[in-house]
């Protein structure tokens, strides 16, 4: 921009615009600590954990595609909130503050790659959500994919603008760090390799010399690994790409490219912003204007001999493509590496689109407002969530972008990461340890006993299902204690009330910390095959019985239930539990799994109401 801005376009100095910017970062931040556990959550906090009491730090870092295993990066990030302060919440806000400085990196990328109005558009398209608004509600490594790509750019156009190869140095650490979140991060090495040639019009050599050790040295724990055991996962790597159809891969480039536009907006249309009557598809209006705006700034702009929105464009189609060869699905993960791209494009267009510079600023600025309030919504939905312990997921879209979002039962039992922390302080409050039941037991269990260990003592450690122990107590979703008639103690989005009699199996187990991947673990039980258990649940009118599986995702269970008049259907299915009806009747059951302790069977009082 030339001349004297206009008054609305305030951030010349600060003001509105820079205002919005860091709003929308902190409330970007301020999902994580409502983000659930996963398997990969649970071991990646128990590893860090291990790091944080002293263990030092391993060779390898989380198993990516199942082939590679990379540095301990990411692991000895979180071994820093852990160790400060002692807690997963703070730990998921942590890493919530780092994964929303893509907002005002997106910012400055824009800004010095043309104007502040360039920033703040970046800024805003930034903090849209698309399938990457995943990694806040996930506590995963992937949730760092975006800041340190953004970070890798923004440090790439530095180096060339200001010539000073340090800044392309910076960018290749960058990168290897950005590999540690996701291995689709490797789209930006053509930057860093562009920064270092033309950032470095003196000394090249020495400057390549130094970037390529910067980009080394998170990798060393695991090269040192890899070089004493002889390499093994150049092996894997070699399977892995002799098993590889690329053609057939890069074919699914239009479904994909389909689905990270379209299928985005409408999971966010149907599970994100669904609370408030007319938000979901007023997002999803405003996704296809986006779109349209964005390409009609592309054509705009190659009339004016501008190539930059188109580079941006072919860079984010590039990218996908990259996405999609890399496995036979494109897993929604996978694409938040790309996520900057689009935001570029969308940012590059409408900034060619609008005409002149004083109409863009007062667009843009308005244009923050809306972009707040979406933010405000996707907070709230958060809230909602962990008061009502449940969360509806969108099918098979999440493993393949490819295939539309549907609202598939049943729905996901939903543990916030400081939910994770109020459970184990309730439990540990007790003079004795407590066994956990139900879905709140399968829930704190992914968290791998982090919460347990940074909040209990040795002897008050809490067990997970089983029959043995003096206390115990059932955790039910609050949505699902509504529907059934269930009273109880709230907690974290679950109701706590103690089970008339608990089943099986006969011992139950410790929420110890445990750093192995559960299904590392679950691979070993599966050469052992399945094994079968048999039982008789007396349950009178007014009892629910509950089984529940506390692996749901890694451990099969085939359940069936029978009684004098025969098969006996539940009356509710949930991802983790299965609730039938007390009629008085004896029940018969038999389950079959691959993880037969891992089932809890127990029965469960109703309020004196629901029993009449």
């Amino acid at each position: 921009m030339t001349g004297r801005a206009p008054r609305l376009f305030a951030s010349e100095r600060g003001g509105a615009g820079l205002a919005a910017v860091w709003l929308l970062w902190a409330l970007h931040a301020a999902l994580y600590p409502f983000a659930t556990l996963i398997v990969d959550s649970g071991r990646d906090l128990a590893n860090g954990l291990a790091i944080a009491s002293g263990a030092g730090l391993p060779d390898y870092g989380p198993a990516l595609f199942g082939v590679w295993h990379l540095g301990p990066a990411w692991y000895a990030l979180l071994a820093l909130p852990l160790w400060l302060f002692g807690s997963v919440g703070a730990t998921a806000l942590f890493v919530g503050v780092l994964a929303a400085l893509k907002i005002p990196l997106a910012y400055a990328l824009g800004h010095r790659l043309g104007d502040r109005t360039l920033g703040l558009f970046c800024a805003l398209f930034a903090a849209l959500p698309g399938w990457q608004i995943l990694g806040a509600l996930v506590l995963s490594h992937t949730a760092l994919v975006e800041t340190l790509l953004y970070a890798t750019f923004l440090c790439c156009v530095c180096a060339v603008q200001r010539r000073q190869p340090a800044f392309a140095a910076l960018a290749a650490l960058l990168l290897a760090l950005a590999l540690h979140a996701h291995p689709t991060a490797l789209l930006g090495a053509p930057a860093v390799a562009w920064a270092l040639w033309r950032g470095a019009p003196r000394q090249r050599a020495a400057w390549l010399g130094i970037a390529a050790l910067a980009f080394v040295l998170p990798f060393v724990p695991m090269l040192l690994a890899e070089a004493r055991s002889g390499w093994p996962q150049l092996g894997g790597t070699g399977r892995y790409l002799g098993d590889s159809d690329l053609l057939a891969r890069a074919v699914r480039l239009p479904q994909v490219l389909w689905g990270s536009g379209w299928n985005a907006s409408v999971f966010v249309r149907d599970f994100l912003l669904q609370r408030v009557p007319g938000t979901g598809w007023a997002w999803q209006v405003g996704s296809a204007i986006g779109w349209l705006g964005a390409l009609a700034g592309v054509a705009v702009a190659l009339r004016d001999r501008d190539l930059r929105p188109a580079a941006a464009l072919l860079a984010w189609i590039g990218g996908v493509l990259f996405v999609c060869v890399l496995r036979d699905t494109t897993p929604a993960w996978m694409t938040y590496a790309v996520a900057p791209l689009q935001t570029l494009a969308w940012a590059l267009g409408w900034h060619a689109l609008l005409r002149p510079p004083r109409r863009r600023a007062r667009l843009v600025h308005a244009l923050a407002v809306p972009v707040c309030m979406v933010a405000l919504l996707l907070l709230a939905d958060r809230v909602a969530v962990w008061r009502s312990g449940l969360q509806a997921v969108p099918g098979a879209s999440v493993a393949d972008v490819a295939e539309a979002p549907t609202r598939e039962p049943p729905s996901r039992f939903w543990l916030s990461a400081v939910g994770h922390d109020a459970v184990a302080r309730r439990l540990c409050a007790e003079p004795a340890s407590v066994a956990l039941h139900g879905d709140l037991a399968a829930a704190f269990d992914f968290g791998q006993g982090v919460a347990a260990r940074l909040h209990c003592s040795d002897g008050l450690l809490p067990r997970l299902g089983g029959v043995a122990g003096a206390q115990h107590l059932a955790g039910v979703p609050s949505a699902v204690a509504t529907a059934l008639h269930i009273d109880g103690e709230p907690l974290a989005g679950f109701v706590l009330r103690a089970p008339a009699r608990v089943l099986f199996p006969p011992e139950g187990r410790i929420a110890v910390a445990d750093t192995v991947y559960r299904a590392t673990a679950m691979a070993a039980l599966a050469k052992q095959g399945e094994r079968s258990e048999s039982l008789r649940a007396d349950c009178a009118p007014g009892e629910m019985l509950v089984v529940t599986n506390r692996l749901p995702e890694l451990n099969p269970v085939h359940i069936r239930a029978r009684d004098a008049a025969g098969e006996r259907d539940p009356v509710l299915t949930q991802l983790a539990s299965r609730y039938y009806a007390c009629d008085g009747a004896p029940i018969e059951l038999l389950l079959r799994a691959l993880d037969a302790p891992s089932l809890d069977v127990f029965v469960l009082p109703l309020n004196a109401d629901a029993a009449r």
